[in-house]
């Protein structure tokens, strides 16, 4: 079967045939089963230079292929290094490829379709850069591991882990790989040029972990790929590069379970953010189970921190002190809760704080103003209303489109495309979390919200005519949308007793609710701002509104209302 079976100082790792392998998708089985090859293993040592097809399965390689032996890489062993003249390099002894990856103690969930895809990014031959992007937490150091492992063979030289997140000067950057990769520095050569004559000959992944605090020493990548044809470099950041050869990969969060559906423990397992959940809790507790009981909690507190494997593992280790029911109750205090006692971990992953901290710090003085200003809203906010809200002569002089473009580049915010092609902005909740803490911690969060609840005021009042005739789908769709902002923009008038902003608000909020019926929350809108103190100028407005709840009363059979004594 094999002609034959070379030492391991000899090993020729045949990547041709791996690539046409992988190519067609198939599997070592897939390809033994077709050349009827007894042992689907003896593909795999194939590939990796173990061993040589003798004639005969060399011949039903290229039948099933398609190919010739020379573009299966199926010459004759011997043959091919008779005809070629040995190099220095190649009459030397070969060096041992390079392995420098962290270990991992715990395995990689929910990422599976994530590292074949960032797999077949890296074989491809015009992706030489390869950035993982991602908020802080969701795991993209652990993923770009894994997937140089997963491309282990391929690298026949090796791979490098470089960890930038101790360093802050991107003069930095370079000794730092220099001397991740053991190079000595010889005189007054450029260490560049001392990076670029170590991998110029080399099928090498170099690993780039925590890129962003370091962002403008970005442009040495290029040209070192320039040089060193065979080499690729996998970046994560929460920043993009913005390099022309940069190819974006995005990091989603963990599969999450919908909550409008009582979830059933045996469902719940092929969530991979529920899945994590359980697993780290079971570290730490073996004893610990998914029951009817505790499920809905489980599956709240995982879609409370949005699906973040950092946030969902620092929420687990609570286990042994919390229940899932007890954990949940106290996840409003999520940033001084998860905490972690795991002592080798990076300071800025010991809390979700410092996680988010550490990509706060990194912003300019503008960005960090929009990024606290943004949490005023609930459930994400259209372009309009960044550029109404935070516009004017009592805000900072700021270019709202380039610097939300930067926090979307920093993984701050999100952007997803509303139903007429406009841009919508979101927060995940652990970020917006943090960034009100910060609006408070500065003292605007009283402006901001007061400017927010008159925003929707303005913007609902102007919707209220069209809730009849022919436009009326069209604007409860919007309303409904911004349905979790106009919610907050009522409390807000109604915790500041501002009776005739409230009473305005609710005039046209109670008909949409009524419309939409939602008629158990139009009752209680109604009850709250009836509440508030009258005054002399609203008296008119507050009779109209008196009136409304006799029509709330009639769809929901509840008579409460009709006993208001204002």
């Amino acid at each position: 079967m094999d002609e034959s079976k070379p030492t391991r100082k000899s090993l020729v790792p045949n990547h041709l045939l791996k690539e046409e392998r992988q190519r067609r998708n198939w599997t070592h089985k897939n390809v033994a089963e077709m050349i009827s090859l007894p042992n689907p293993q003896t593909v795999g040592r194939w590939e990796r230079g173990y061993s040589f097809p003798s004639p005969h399965y060399r011949q039903e390689l290229c039948r099933i292929f398609g190919k010739s032996p020379a573009e299966l890489g199926l010459i004759n062993r011997e043959a091919a290094q008779r005809t070629q003249p040995a190099t220095h390099s190649e009459s030397a002894q070969k060096p041992e490829p390079t392995w420098k990856m962290p270990p991992t103690f715990t395995s990689l969930i929910g990422r599976e379709r994530e590292v074949g895809a960032l797999c077949a990014l890296l074989r491809r031959s015009d992706v030489r850069l390869l950035t993982l992007l991602g908020a802080g937490g969701i795991g993209k150091s652990r993923l770009g591991i894994q997937a140089a492992t997963e491309m282990r063979d391929y690298f026949v030289d090796g791979a490098c882990f470089v960890s930038l997140a101790p360093i802050r000067d991107p003069h930095l950057v370079l000794p730092t790989i220099v001397e991740a990769l053991n190079i000595q520095e010889r005189g007054t050569q450029p260490i560049i040029e001392l990076v670029k004559a170590a991998l110029r000959d080399k099928r090498f992944l170099l690993l780039l972990d925590n890129f962003e605090q370091v962002v403008i020493a970005a442009p040495f990548i290029e040209e070192l790929l320039a040089v060193c044809p065979n080499v690729k470099v996998l970046v994560t950041s929460r920043a993009v590069l913005h390099l022309q050869s940069e190819y974006a990969f995005p990091v989603a969060p963990l599969s999450l379970p919908e909550l409008t559906l009582r979830p059933e423990p045996a469902l719940l397992a092929q969530y991979a953010s529920i899945t994590l959940f359980v697993q780290r809790a079971q570290a730490l507790l073996p004893t610990f189970q998914v029951t009817q009981r505790n499920a809905p909690a489980i599956a709240e507190i995982c879609v409370r921190l949005d699906g973040l494997p950092l946030a969902i593992e620092l929420a687990a280790a609570r286990i042994k002190l919390l229940p899932p029911q007890a954990l949940l109750a106290r996840l409003s205090q999520q940033l001084q809760l998860l905490k972690s006692d795991i002592q080798t971990l990076p300071e800025k992953q010991q809390t979700l704080s410092n996680t988010i901290t550490w990509s706060y710090d990194l912003l300019d003085t503008l960005e960090q103003w929009l990024f606290r200003q943004l949490s005023i809203f609930v459930g994400g906010c259209a372009l309009e209303a960044v550029e109404i809200l935070f516009s004017g002569e009592e805000r900072p002089t700021i270019d709202i489109i380039n610097t939300l473009a930067s926090l979307l580049d920093k993984s701050l915010i999100q952007q997803v495309e509303q139903a007429n092609g406009e841009p919508r902005f979101v927060l995940l909740e652990t970020l917006r979390e943090y960034a009100l803490d910060r609006l408070r911690q500065q003292g605007e969060l009283e402006q901001t919200g007061f400017a927010h609840a008159l925003y929707y005021l303005e913007f609902i009042e102007k919707a209220g005519p069209y809730l009849k005739g022919a436009q009326q789908a069209e604007r409860l769709a919007t309303l409904e949308r911004e349905k979790e902002n106009l919610r907050a923009a009522l409390q807000w008038f109604v915790e500041h007793a501002q009776t005739s902003f409230a009473l305005r608000f609710c005039e046209v909020f109670g008909k949409f609710c009524g419309l939409r019926g939602y008629w158990t929350e139009e009752q209680s809108c109604l009850k709250s701002v009836l509440a508030l103190p009258q005054t002399p100028e609203c008296k008119a407005l507050r009779a109209c509104m008196k009136a409304l709840p006799s029509r709330a009363r009639w769809k929901t059979g509840r008579a409460s209302l009709a006993r208001s004594p204002h």
